[in-house]
Formats: C-alpha cells, structure tokens, sequence
C-alpha cells in the first residue's frame, strides 16, 4: 500500500515511500505518534479552535495541551514563535504542535505556504514535532493551488525525495531493514521535524479505517518498533488490501473527482441558503472540506443560549466552544480564568514548583485565546452528509431557531 499511495495522482510533491506507515485511520495515527514522541507531562500546542476530540488522544497519554490562535490563514505561528522566544516554553518541554492545516475542523481555513515553512523552521529549531492532521487535504475543490503537504517542508524531505538526489546507500539499507545506530535515532526523534496523517476514510468511505503517517524514517521506523504494531503486525490488513485493489483499479482517483465535485455543491448550496435565511450570520465559504465555521449575531449571545431553539426546529449544529482543547464539552470561558489555572496545576499532581509557573503562565495565555477567539459565539456545520435540499431546510431552520432567540431577546429586554 505504501507504493501505491507513493505512486498515486493527484498528490504532489511526489511521496517517499520510505517516509510512510499504515495505520487504522487517522485517529490511531495521532496516538501512536504521540506514544512514540511522547511522554506524560509534555506539551502539546493545538491551535485554537481544533478537532474537538484531539485533546482527549492526548491527554489519555498524560500531555498537557494548550491552546494557540488562528485567524483565516490558519495557525498564528508568529504567536507561538513569540512564546519560543519569551522563553515561556521552554526548549524540550513543547514536543508536538498539533494542527489541521488543510480546510480545518472546525474553520475550514488553510495554513498557508508561508507559515507551514515558518513552522518548520521553528520545529527544527527548538526541537518539536508538526503533527498534521491532513484528513482533508485532498478534498480540496477551489480553483488556486493548495499548499504541500506538511511533511514535504520538514528539512530532510527534500533531501530524501525522487528527484533531489535520492541516499542509494539509505534506500538499500531501508530496503534491509538496517536501523541506525539507537544513539543517533534518539537523537534524531529529538530533533524535531514535521509529519503528515492522512487518511481514506474521507477520501475513500466513513468505514474504510485506514490512514497512514508521512514523517522521516527516522519516526516510520520507531512506530514498525513500537509493542503494539510489533506484535499484532500491519495494524488494518484487510483495509490496507482492499485500498490497494481500489488504487490500482484508478478507484481512489474516480472516487475524489466525484467527492470534490459534490461538497463544493453542497458547500454552495448551504452558503447560499444561510445568506437567505439567516443573513446576519457570518462566515467565509471554505475551498474544501466538510465544514462552515459560523458566528452568531451579536444579539444571539452564545451557542448554548440558542442550543433549545435549534432543538426546537430539529436541527443539530456543534456549538463553537466544544472546539476549544481545554473544553472538554464545556465552554472555556465559563468560571474564568482563574478556574482554569487551577485546572491546570490541579491536573499536573505532584509537579515542581517550576512546573507550576509553567501551568499559570500557559493557562494565562489561553485564557487569553480563549477570550479572542470567541468561540462560544460561533456554531460548526457539517454539508458532507446531506444533499442541497436537505442543507437548504436546514438553513431555514436555523434561521427560525435565530428568530426564536431574537423575541426572547426583546421580550427579555420589555420592561
């Protein structure tokens, strides 16, 4: 399977073969990464808003998240760079950076060129991992070109790809599965680098459980070692099978044309109904993915205080605070952040009081987010499931909901 996704169209640059390893979806993709790259205690770095169920992946393995901001190009990394720099990370404690740099859960916005290369460098610099989540990547439908892959900017990839002077001796050596010396592989684990998870269950079927991570040999070795692959081997045999039978039938390719070509529709479709039924929403229409990242009317308050409204028309959104990392399925912003600091130091036991300072630093600064981004005012919509009718009654109904909330509002406001 490793050739053929390496082989596959449209992706470009060309993959590494070498730089590849199958997992049962993405999902398990970021945890066995972060059980490799990882211990409990580490920060990992999300950007804010993220996939609501990130942050659960990573605190199972004892990590500590805090939140990082975004506007509509993705990942403010200038803010992470400035918190590098301050010292209020220090170099070691910050060991992944998670992000969906690709037409995000829950924004739909994408990482541009120049800040996925600006966090590379910063990876390589102070000694992180970029942990891409690139589930949607190829569902990318807009007519300007998509920014590379995350693992392409990683410093060894262009030393390591077809066509830029491939290491014969390192390809033999792989092909022999001759590990490095253990001393210079831990040294280059922590290092630092940029990976890539992808996966087919978006691309492919909800059920097709096979994903796959892009990252330096270095790190797809470490993970063929890792206990749990070494003992029950190739971790989705019968998927990794079928995908391949499906690739070489030019199936995958046939399957995305078709799946870019109806979620821009749909995309489309929901855009334009929203405008017309609930106008004083706001938002930007997306160039791929599933999702509308919407912020409520001033006068709406928060998700929650229309949360009965939408129950009342039968339509399901996913309120914006539930995208925090620090959420948990509670708003970030409730009880402050001073609840929040406790949290933190609460959660980290017996910590050094050096590592207290951290936690009130880090829960300051997202905190901090928190308050910018707003984001119990915004709702999540998902048009991947539902066609143009469906997404139009939905619209409407949101809208009915926003009425709802508006008379409440003003009878709330009668004397």
């Amino acid at each position: 399977l490793r050739a053929h996704i390496a082989a596959a169209e449209p992706r470009a640059p060309p993959v590494d073969a070498r730089w590849l390893f199958a997992t049962c979806g993405a999902s398990q993709a970021i945890d066995l990464v972060a059980s490799v790259l990882c211990s409990a205690g580490d920060l990992v770095a999300c950007e804010e808003p993220t996939y609501f169920l990130a942050g659960q992946i990573f605190r199972d393995r004892g990590m500590r998240a805090v939140p990082l901001p975004t506007d509509a190009h993705g990942l403010l990394v200038d803010e992470l760079e400035r918190l590098l720099e301050s010292g209020a990370i220090g170099r070691g404690r910050l060991r992944l950076v998670y992000t969906v740099p690709a037409h995000a859960n829950p924004t739909g916005a994408t990482m541009s060129t120049a800040r996925r290369a600006q966090l590379a460098r910063l990876a390589h610099a102070h000694g992180f991992w970029v942990l891409a989540d690139e589930a949607y990547h190829e569902l990318h439908w807009a007519r300007a070109e998509q920014p590379a892959r995350m693992a392409t900017f990683d410093a060894r990839y262009t030393r390591a790809s077809p066509g830029a002077g491939v290491d014969e001796d390192a390809v033999a050596a792989w092909a022999r599965d001759e590990p490095p010396p253990p001393s210079a592989a831990r040294a280059e684990l922590a290092a630092g680098g940029c990976i890539s998870v992808g996966t087919f269950s978006k691309i492919l079927a909800p059920s097709c459980r096979l994903g796959w991570v892009e990252a330096p040999p270095v790190l797809t070795r470490a993970l063929r070692a890792h206990g749990y692959i070494d003992s029950g081997g190739n971790p989705a045999y019968m998927a990794d099978s079928l995908v391949t039978e499906a690739l070489l039938a030019g199936g995958v390719r046939e399957q995305l044309e078709q799946l870019r070509a109806a979620y821009a529709r749909r995309s489309a479709a929901l855009a334009a109904a929203l405008r017309e039924h609930a106008p004083e929403c706001s938002f930007s229409e997306p160039e791929g993915g599933f999702f509308l990242w919407i912020r409520l009317p001033p006068w709406a308050g928060t998700a929650q205080d229309v949360q009965a409204h939408f129950a009342e028309e039968g339509v399901r959104v996913l309120p914006g605070h539930v995208c925090s990392v620090l959420s948990r399925g509670r708003s970030p912003l409730a009880g402050g952040g001073e609840a929040e600091q406790d949290g933190v130091e609460e959660r980290m036991g017996g910590a050094t009081p050096e590592e207290c300072a951290l936690a009130r630093v880090l829960s300051t600064h997202a905190a901090g987010v928190a308050a910018r981004m707003q984001l119990a005012r915004h709702v999540r919509l998902c048009f991947a499931q539902l066609d143009e009718d469906e997404l139009a009654q939905g619209a409407r109904r949101i809208g009915a909901a926003l009425e709802r909330r508006k008379a409440e509002v003003a009878g709330a406001a009668s004397p």
